[in-house]
């Protein structure tokens, strides 16, 4: 009985670190795409620019109900976003990512062009 027990939980122990190890990797991958995706939608928003539209309702001032609804849209793609440098700490789960760009002219969220002479 105790030899197939051991014979049942050394796999089990074997396959719980194998999986944690595995999942470590991928918490590290997947939050420096995050941190990529937000560096390049932080140069998007910066340059092309960037629509909120809100909206606010008070029902009942002495229960102080507040009812409020934000949404921001832009609407672009830029090429030649550059990743400059990825840094990511294991201990926090954080990345932390660099992203540069080099344009010349381009046209805003309002129709307007502007010249950032490179």
């Amino acid at each position: 009985m105790k030899t197939k027990t051991i014979a049942l939980l050394i796999p089990a122990i074997c396959l719980f670190f194998m999986v944690s190890n595995g999942w470590a990797g991928n918490k590290k991958i997947m939050t420096t795409r995050a941190a990529k995706v937000l560096a390049e939608r932080a140069i998007v928003e910066s340059i092309y620019g960037l629509k909120v539209r809100s909206t606010e309702q008070v029902v009942d001032m002495v229960a102080a109900n507040f009812s409020g609804k934000t949404e921001s849209k832009t609407a672009a793609t830029i090429k030649g976003i550059k990743i400059e440098e990825v840094t990511y700490d294991s201990a926090k789960d954080i990345a932390k990512a660099t992203a540069s760009i080099i344009l010349d002219t381009f046209t805003n969220i309002d129709g307007q062009e502007m010249n950032l002479k490179g």
